[in-house]
């Protein structure tokens, strides 16, 4: 009883070390020191007392959880009989499983190990044991087992302090940071953490920096999202689109105007120079400056084809004419062409048709900037 307490002494003065790291998470291979005290109890070991020994062990740790593990151990333990002589040596060899608990705190091993010490014998063995980290490979191997005669109920026990070597890496799951973030909090509810917060009490609603500290807004006096120190543009209208300096954004557009007048037989002569057709013909033509015009004069199928021609050169001119003089378009923007009877839009030679074709007419485009709305 006295030789358990002190190896449960040993054992504990050996908990008592500072954790040295938080985590093993490796493979390793080690060597240590054993303490082996066997049970008086048991009629084949009758004559042994404790004893000391050296193991090696190889680990494979193929989860966070769980490791397997194979330890050979070489043994000598006192003998009270002097037919054995005063010690007995032999070997413990075998495989345990461990199971570490969270955070590495400890892990829970448990095998079959076969003992040659005066006869063989096969043991289950069971224990506690703890990896302490030196450094990133060298870790401090601390144990307490308890060994079990498979053929009787008699009970073994063993102390190891020892060192490993590791090598490889496995996940491990990540610590918690509950109790840090309960200790730094968000006072002022502004979204930054107390430990962050340069402007602790800021008011509820109020918009913050990354600091904590208000946002100093700028006003945008003609709301288009530009504020006013930014705004190349102010006084932009409220539905216009808007680049980066708040200007206006404009798109391009396609407009046109078309005018069609017919004379009567044989004639040149425009008899309704204020028609509305011509009236708005005239105004398309002042409001875009930069367009030019084409008159193409038209004559029906009738008559000569050199009379034709001449007549409707006669008409692309009246209606040139008639723009320079009444409507007040520069000449040079204008151009008059006759075509006679080449492009007839109704060739059925019918009076209907013929008064169809007597024409002249002038279509115009341009291209245009316009504004880019919501």
């Amino acid at each position: 009883m006295i030789k358990r307490t002190l190896a449960a002494s040993i054992l504990l003065a050996l908990g008592s070390l500072p954790a040295l790291a938080d985590e093993a998470g490796k493979n390793w291979v080690g060597a240590s020191a054993l303490y082996y005290n066997a049970d008086h109890d048991n009629i084949s070991e009758e004559f042994l007392d404790d004893g000391f020994g050296v193991s090696i062990e190889a680990g494979f740790r193929f989860s966070a959880k769980w490791a397997v593990r194979l330890e050979l151990a070489h043994l000598n333990v006192r003998s009270d009989n002097d037919l054995l002589g005063d010690d007995q040596t032999g070997q413990l060899f075998g495989v345990d499983a461990l199971y570490f608990l969270k955070d590495d705190v400890a892990y829970l091993f448990g095998g079959i190990k076969s003992l040659n010490l005066v006869e063989n014998t096969s043991l289950f063995n069971i224990g506690v044991g703890k990896h302490w980290e030196l450094n990133d490979k060298l870790n401090l191997i601390t144990e307490v087992a308890n060994y079990r005669d498979f053929g009787s109920d008699f009970n073994d026990f063993g102390v190891k302090l020892g060192l490993a070597y590791t090598f490889g890496d496995v996940k491990t799951p990540a610590k918690s940071t509950k109790s840090n973030a309960l200790v730094d909090g968000d006072s002022d509810k502004d979204g930054v953490l107390d430990s962050k917060d340069r402007c602790p009490g800021t008011k509820a609603g109020t918009t913050v920096d990354i600091n904590g500290c208000a946002l100093v807004t700028e006003n945008d006096s003609d709301q288009d999202g530009v504020v006013n120190s930014a705004d190349k543009c102010p006084d932009t209208p409220i539905n216009d689109l808007v680049d980066a300096n708040g200007c206006t954004r404009f798109g391009t557009e396609t407009v046109s105007e078309t005018v069609s007048v017919l004379f009567a037989n044989n004639s040149a002569e425009i008899t309704n120079k204020r028609a509305a057709n011509i009236v708005d013909f005239a105004a398309f033509l002042k409001r875009y400056g930069n367009t030019d015009a084409i008159i193409e004069g038209h004559a029906s199928a009738p008559g000569a084809a050199d009379y034709n021609l001449k007549l409707s050169s006669d008409r692309a001119e009246a209606f040139k004419t008639l723009l320079v003089e009444e409507y007040n378009i520069d000449a040079s923007r204008l151009k008059a062409v006759g075509y006679g009877e080449t492009q007839l839009i109704d060739s059925s030679n019918t009076a209907a048709a013929n008064r169809k074709n007597r024409r002249i007419v002038v279509n115009v485009s341009e291209t245009i900037k316009v504004k880019l709305t919501k």
